[in-house]
């Protein structure tokens, strides 16, 4: 069984780039699937604890430090660390480096201000804690900004994953998506939160084996690591000591560590999925090492990205595959490289394949369980105002993971219309974390703060982001702003001119 995709050029341009698909790619792709099937379906059975609602979302409390923290790093290492930040990297340079920095204050803030709060109060959604500190409105403002944010987060995430595996494989992205991401909703709907963590942990090193395979024969077929280097610095993609104070930048030092550490405070620090999944070790000491052990594994998978869209550069700093129209858009720059230099490599796109779904998966999966917990808490049982036997609480959890997550699928089909994925999530999450954050911060940091205080000063910031965000996009798609991107070259592309957007192509399979 072959398949081949073929990468449309400009019309005067020969260079295609083919990938032709074996039964070995296959092997490997279905393999890898139907491993986390498997695990997640299978755990239930062999599990000998009782399945109570407990140990559905929070593992029963038994859960490890080390677990925990590779299941929290692996859902936080999605499609959007692994294809996006490469492309962002080769566009704009590797000044989102400084985030390393962001990452540990964010780990000191967790440690010491955040999260021993929420831990202690064990809740199954952590927007209890707004109601208790200040009204039910409170809550519900935050539970619904949440559920918003993640429907649509996700919903990218499936696409991209979807979009990466068509691009090497030339196999139906609308396919993929109905397939393997079903087959995660049905995994996570019989699975339990420890499940999902041994899923996360094999997914990981999936991810962790593909992605450094990648970059090192990469490195290799360059002449190696200084001819890489020497290239990154010629194109100026390492210009990363700018400590300008000019809050205009797209990205500065001063701007990568204060907006990061904020955003990273708001994503991780006052989230339902990460707090879940702290809440399911036995004790606080237990969570700090998972926050530890979480912070040092974000910050390498991030750097391993950065230095992933560094090398890619390099390969193209004379041919830029968009400028030369080989390529549609820099979304797809990452399948692109794999494919072309590993193109005649079999099992390559199979392991390409098997390793954006699992950065996919992990994050599909911890999010329906999180989502589950503040439906269930937060709206229906709001809304019934009843208590339900753990028997019923554990079907109605379950019934929620399953509609969320075709919901999800359903989304991908719309998002897949945005454009500018990175960009869009990017605004989804300032939209709804700083409210947010601003909220939790008010009850924690504030005691003598109010309901009113809380609510409606959410509601400002969320209007007043929005506001922000939408005058943003809208002097955007006028090209009223400067792009900021890096000089691109087609020098050595067989014809001379340097272009700076992007080219809309066609896809063919052949």
């Amino acid at each position: 069984m072959n398949s081949s995709l073929i990468f449309t050029t400009a019309p005067n341009s020969k260079d295609t780039i083919i990938s032709n698909i074996s039964w070995v790619d296959y092997f490997i792709f279905i393999l890898v699937l139907v491993i986390c099937l498997c695990t997640g379906t299978g755990a239930r059975f062999f599990d000998k604890i009782e399945a109570t609602l407990s140990h559905y979302l929070l593992g029963g409390k038994r859960m490890k430090s080390l677990p925990t923290a590779i299941s929290l790093v692996a859902c936080h290492m999605s499609s959007f660390t692994l294809l996006i930040l490469p492309a962002e990297v080769y566009q704009y340079g590797a000044n989102y480096q400084w985030i390393v920095v962001s990452l540990f204050l964010m780990c000191l803030l967790k440690i010491y201000i955040y999260v021993p709060v929420l831990y202690n109060l064990q809740l199954t959604s952590i927007y209890e804690y707004l109601e208790r500190r200040f009204d039910s409105k409170t809550r519900l403002f935050a539970s619904i900004l949440y559920v918003f944010e993640y429907l649509f987060l996700q919903s990218m995430v499936i696409y991209i994953a979807a979009l990466a595996c068509h691009t090497v494989s030339g196999i139906d992205s609308h396919l993929l998506t109905i397939t393997v991401s079903g087959m995660c909703v049905l995994y996570t709907t019989f699975g339990s939160l420890k499940s999902i963590v041994w899923i996360d942990i094999f997914q990981m090193v999936v991810q962790s084996v593909a992605m450094t395979t990648f970059f090192l024969l990469g490195v290799v077929k360059q002449g190696g690591p200084a001819v890489v280097w020497s290239n990154i610095k010629t194109g100026g993609r390492f210009d990363i000591l700018d400590f300008d104070t000019d809050p205009t930048k797209r990205d500065s030092f001063w701007i990568i560590l204060i907006g990061c550490t904020i955003g990273w405070v708001a994503d991780v620090g006052v989230n339902q999925c990460t707090i879940l999944k702290y809440s399911s070790v036995p004790t606080f000491s237990d969570c700090k090492k998972a926050i530890i052990y979480f912070t040092i594994g974000v910050a390498l998978v991030q750097t391993g990205s950065i230095v992933q869209g560094l090398n890619i550069y390099s390969l193209y700093s004379d041919c830029d595959p968009v400028s030369a129209a080989k390529l549609e858009k820099y979304d797809g720059l990452v399948a692109y490289y794999i494919m072309d230099i590993l193109k005649n490599i079999t099992g390559v796109c199979g392991l390409f394949m098997a390793c954006t779904y699992s950065a996919s998966l992990s994050s599909f999966s911890t999010t329906l369980n999180s989502l589950s917990g503040v439906i269930y808490k937060d709206f229906v049982c709001k809304a019934t105002k009843k208590s339900f036997s753990e028997s019923q609480a554990l079907i109605i959890v379950k019934s929620i993971v399953f509609i969320t997550g075709i919901l999800c699928i359903l989304l991908s089909f719309v998002v897949e219309h945005l454009g500018g994925l990175f960009y869009v999530a990017s605004n989804i999450l300032s939209l709804v974390n700083g409210p947010q954050l601003g909220m939790f911060s008010l009850g924690i940091l504030i005691p003598k703060a109010n309901s009113n205080g809380a609510f409606y000063g959410g509601i400002v910031s969320f209007i007043s982001a929005t506001s922000i965000t939408l005058s943003a996009m809208y002097y955007k798609s006028k090209k009223m702003l400067p792009t900021f991107v890096k000089p691109m070259s087609t020098a050595g592309c067989g014809f001379n001119h340097t272009k700076f957007d992007d080219i809309v192509v066609d896809w063919t399979i052949a």
